[in-house]
């Protein structure tokens, strides 16, 4: 009977909002029905998130500081199906990706109030900025929803072709994706924009809202695109070496700062591009390279990165340029979903019993989602869908420990008391080892890899792994005795020749920054390896500053180094993978100045900027959708331009990194005039102004015959062939235009200046 009244963004708009409205509607009936509740069920005071139990098919509601999950609400008909929360001004909505239906969550009642059904798989809920959208996007239709009633609003917007993953900026615009045709399409109070082009057709887009603005990455062209609120953009040249990463790319649908990381899957490479600045540096890691790495996240300073391979989360400071302690999530292989929210960074697997919170200042909480007896549970308690005892599985998920990565660490978490009312602890069978539906992800890989051996660390946070084929050595490892010598006099072996985890590169403007993270004890210094010829680089002492300067480079290709780690019995190097330019994109151009004396043309010139980014530029003037390129002076003329009218007309530098961004610009009106004159050859006849530069027009104004009137002239343009009724010989086809009242006059009527513009 639902089904009857629940109907798809597909069909009919007037049988679907009859349809929200009922849900609408009997949603109000359950929340009524439920008022009795209040009392007994503890509401939840979100100091925390909503996580996934794919196994349960329910929510999980967790305390991040705390390091407890104290709420829970099955979503019925969702077991084993991968779900997905929308989070968004007190409102928690559920999608079920598998079957499309919505579901919305009552945190004050731990249950679900209401449902909608979309029966479109992989339908997306997007909320922010006070808006929310449903997007169907196998049909490419949008439509505005109240998320609070899940009840449309307006008409739909019918895109026509399959959509990307959206998101809503600081403006409360709706960006669509449209990779068919490299396309953008902002959204506004549900009212579809220009589409804005960001890429070819059928490039591999990928939208990030990166601190409330628009970021587009393009993977086939190695690409990142900023779209500015006052409609400039800023576009960002990727390492080469990403463009050709056979595992694609992988970017966080948003960050609550400008910094966007982006994964070169397969590779172990990670690129950090600050979106205000636009500089990227490329990131080697290299005890991940063949792991299955997924989207990463940003949080201040630091970039997090799920390892699913070892269910770890790889952490990189972008202000030191180095790897801190990994921190462990499982002790399986999992796929973890990472998401921030209200300044803490969440990691979930929702196939299994752990999560962790990470505040910004690096303190750790780990979490346990099998809690029995959470408050709002109806579901049974099974045991971790990898068939393996975790450590969060093992212990009393509700008193899990926290760790810290930062300067200060969180403290136990509280107990958490039973709902009144509570009649006992019922038995509860075990969880199925494998759900009915097997959960996807259409971004990343359905299966995982089996686990690569991994020495855990006395904390969960700083696991060790084996050495990777990314690192080469130069010791030879002796044989080991097969009886080890009983002497208590024997020498202590020397320590394993380990390479850097980890190199950065960066470009600056005429050099590169390679960073590095260092190694333990023993090593004596560290090199850089794959310099030119005439350059030379001194080593860095152990226990030195953690990076080179290279100058002395050419901007015309891109330098890939490696760090060794020398040690007494040899050396050991990683090699960075993507390369960088020894410069970056130049200021923009200085003390920009037009003329506008000439009709049909600007005249353009400015100034060199203060930086050139560490290479020779040269000049692109721009105005609307043509532009003059490769110029090495310092002036242009942009001519064949309509007179009386404005352009906009952008001069930017380029240099082998990219323009200048934004460029230099204006707004100019092409103008002139008017020009002085008066009435002539009217002895005889009145002349007649006229409404358009035609015979038939009707008359505005009459200037009497022998008047010798005065006049002002805006332009002349073409009209109707005139002739004078007495003097034969006096004829044309051209017309004034009287500045004031616009009308206008055969040209043969008025005596004027020369030079009047023409008026087009």
């Amino acid at each position: 009977m639902r089904r009857a009244l629940i109907r798809t963004l597909r069909r009919d708009r007037t049988a679907a909002t009859a349809a929200f409205a009922a849900l609408a509607l009997l949603a109000v009936a359950v929340f009524s029905a439920a008022g009795a509740w209040r009392a007994v069920v503890p509401a939840v005071r979100d100091a925390g998130a909503w996580l996934t139990d794919t196994p349960r098919g329910a929510v999980v509601h967790a305390n991040g500081p705390a390091g407890v999950a104290d709420a829970r609400v099955a979503v019925a008909g969702s077991q084993g199906h991968p779900l997905h929360v929308v989070q968004e001004g007190g409102q928690v909505v559920v999608v079920d990706s598998v079957t499309g239906r919505v579901s919305r969550i009552d945190p004050s009642q731990l249950t679900v109030t209401q449902s909608v059904d979309y029966d479109t798989a992989g339908v997306q809920i997007v909320a922010g900025a006070g808006l929310a959208y449903a997007i169907d996007p196998e049909h490419g239709v949008v439509q505005q929803i109240d998320l609070a009633r899940l009840s449309a609003i307006g008409a739909p917007v019918r895109l026509g072709r399959q959509l990307g993953a959206a998101g809503i900026d600081g403006q409360g615009t709706l960006w669509v994706p449209v990779p068919t045709l490299g396309q953008l399409v902002p959204v506004a109070k549900g009212t579809p924009g220009p589409a804005v082009t960001v890429g070819l057709p059928g490039d591999p887009v990928a939208l990030t809202i990166a601190g409330g603005t628009p970021v587009v990455t393009d993977a086939a062209r190695g690409t990142m695109t900023v779209l500015g609120h006052d409609g400039g953009r800023t576009t960002v040249n990727l390492p080469a070496a990403a463009g050709t990463a056979p595992g694609g790319w992988l970017a966080p649908p948003s960050t609550e700062g400008t910094v966007v990381p982006v994964v070169v899957s397969g590779g172990g490479e990670l690129i950090v591009v600050d979106t205000r600045s636009g500089v990227p540096s490329s990131v080697t890691l290299a005890d991940a390279v063949g792991d299955d790495l997924g989207t990463p996240q940003a949080l201040g300073s630091r970039v997090y990165l799920p390892d699913d391979t070892t269910g770890q989360l790889i952490v990189y400071d972008t202000a030191s340029g180095q790897l801190l302690p990994r921190i462990q999530v499982t002790d399986h292989p999992a796929k973890l979903l990472l998401f921030v929210k209200d300044g803490m960074l969440w990691i979930d697997d929702p196939d299994g019993p752990d999560a962790v919170a990470v505040e910004a200042s690096g303190a750790v909480h780990h979490i346990g989602k099998d809690g029995p007896h959470l408050p709002g549970d109806s579901t049974p308690t099974p045991t971790s869908a990898s068939g393996s005892d975790s450590p969060a599985s093992a212990s009393a998920p509700t008193t899990t420990g926290t760790t810290s990565q930062g300067p200060s660490a969180g403290q136990g978490p509280p107990s958490i008391p039973k709902p009144s009312g509570d009649s006992g602890t019922p038995s509860a069978p075990d969880r199925p080892s494998s759900p009915s539906q097997p959960p996807s992800d259409s971004s990343r890989s359905s299966s995982v890899p089996p686990p690569r051996p991994v020495s855990h660390a006395s904390t969960p946070s700083t696991p060790s792994k084996p050495s990777t084929p990314s690192t080469s050595s130069s010791a030879s490892s002796p044989a080991k005795p097969s009886t080890p010598p009983a002497s208590s006099t024997s020498s202590t072996p020397p320590p394993p020749v380990v390479a850097p985890q980890s190199v950065t590169e960066t470009p600056q403007a005429g050099s590169i920054r390679v960073t590095f993270t260092p190694v333990g004890a023993g090593v004596t210094d560290y090199t850089l390896t794959g310099l030119p010829s005439g350059v030379s680089v001194p080593p860095v002492p152990a226990g030195g500053a953690s990076y080179f300067t290279v100058s002395g480079l050419t901007c015309s290709k891109p330098y890939r180094f490696g760090v060794s780690a020398n040690y007494p019995t040899g050396s050991a190097t990683t090699q960075a993978t993507a390369g960088a330019l020894p410069c970056v994109a130049p200021n923009a151009p200085r003390n920009l100045t037009f003329d506008t004396a000439t009709q049909h043309q600007i005249g353009v010139s400015w100034s060199a900027p203060s930086s050139d980014g560490g290479a020779s530029v040269t000049y692109e003037v721009s105005w609307g959708s043509a532009n003059d390129t490769g110029l090495t002076g310092t002036s242009d003329t942009i001519s064949g331009l309509t007179n009386f009218q404005s352009y906009l007309v952008t001069v930017a530098a380029r240099n082998p990194a990219g323009l200048s961004q934004p460029p230099a610009g204006g707004s100019v009106r092409l103008t002139a005039g008017p020009w002085p004159g008066h009435i002539t050859n009217n002895s005889l006849y009145p002349v007649n102004e006229r409404r358009t530069p035609h015979l038939s027009a009707p008359v505005v104004n009459q200037y009497p015959a022998g008047s010798n009137a005065s006049v002002s002239v805006s332009c002349i343009g073409p009209g109707d062939t005139w002739q004078d009724p007495v003097d034969k010989t006096l004829t044309g086809s051209t017309w004034y235009q009287i500045a004031g009242s616009n009308g206008w006059v055969a040209s043969g009527y008025i005596s004027t200046a020369t030079g009047v513009w023409s008026c087009t």
